[in-house]
């Protein structure tokens, strides 16, 4: 938290947040710093058992909860997923982009994933990415950490929602940026509008307080009730709740934000950061 209030420019709160957003933004995190970690003690399992979190954990899960017995592929160190290639070069693919395991044959392509001759290639904005193959599902997670190293820019919950009509849907997001001192509390997108509030530390006082609390506990409640397996969700819980009193302590109690609502055709608009505004007092 105090690295990322040394690397945020500017004096005013409007100049500090724009300088956050940059932050965010930016294609290389800086907010661990020195040398990476090797890894070189087992992986925890959590980090995949519940295939909650990144796009490595879902696949590990889903394959292994299956019994699929699908080989681990990369792309070039920015998405990892799962796939089994049979004798005729057809690919079951599992990928937290669908959310689900799907059958693409040869030749075929379908979103951002292609069959050339039983190799799925993956579409990055205007990139075909080549697969890489990974030995094991601990050699893929610690691809998915040292990724996360290296861009790592904020704690981010996400809470993903029911496939509709064949595609992923998402559900509440809560993330903390240490660069804007806030939590984001997003609300599940409905007739195509996103709705988003914050809790700024810093800027609240002890009045109403409590309102506060409750309204982080009812954010949190989403949490648990989609979150596969009742150990993952407590413990993300325990987590956001411990962020809340260190940022308190450092930066001071915080204050709910003004609801903006936003209009979210395709997507991008979950990424956004608006400024935010609070009741005059």
């Amino acid at each position: 938290m105090r690295r990322c209030d040394e690397l945020v420019k500017g004096d005013d709160p409007i100049a500090r947040w724009e300088s956050a957003v940059k932050l965010l933004g930016g294609k290389k995190g800086k907010l661990f710093g020195g040398e990476k970690p090797e890894w070189n003690d087992p992986l925890p399992k959590h980090l995949w058992s519940q295939g909650t979190g990144q796009c490595t954990s879902f696949s590990v899960a889903i394959n292994q909860l299956s019994g699929i017995g699908a080989e681990y592929v990369e792309y070039q160190a920015t998405h990892r997923l799962a796939n089994k290639i049979d004798s005729q070069n057809s690919a079951l693919i599992i990928d937290s982009g669908r959310t689900y395991a799907f059958q693409l044959d040869s030749g075929k392509q379908i979103e951002n994933w292609e069959n050339r001759d039983g190799k799925v290639y993956f579409q990055s904005g205007n990139k075909s990415l080549e697969p890489m193959k990974v030995t094991s599902h601990e050699e893929a997670m610690k691809l998915c950490l040292d990724q996360l190293f290296r861009k790592g820019r904020y704690l981010l919950i996400l809470h993903r929602g029911p496939v509709v009509d064949g595609c992923g849907t998402w559900g509440a997001i809560t993330m903390f940026s240490a660069f804007h001192r806030a939590l984001k509390l997003q609300e599940p997108t409905q007739d195509g509008l996103c709705r988003i509030q914050y809790l700024v530390f810093g800027q609240g006082g002890t009045k109403d307080l409590d309102v506060r609390v409750k309204h982080l506990d009812s954010q949190l409640e989403l949490l648990l009730s989609v979150v596969a397996g009742e150990d993952v969700g407590f413990r993300l819980r325990s987590e956001v709740q411990d962020i809340v009193a260190q940022s308190s302590k450092l930066w001071g109690n915080p204050r709910l934000s003004l609801v903006e609502t936003l209009e979210n055709k395709d997507g991008k608009t979950l990424r956004l950061w608006p400024v935010a505004r609070f009741e005059e007092l």
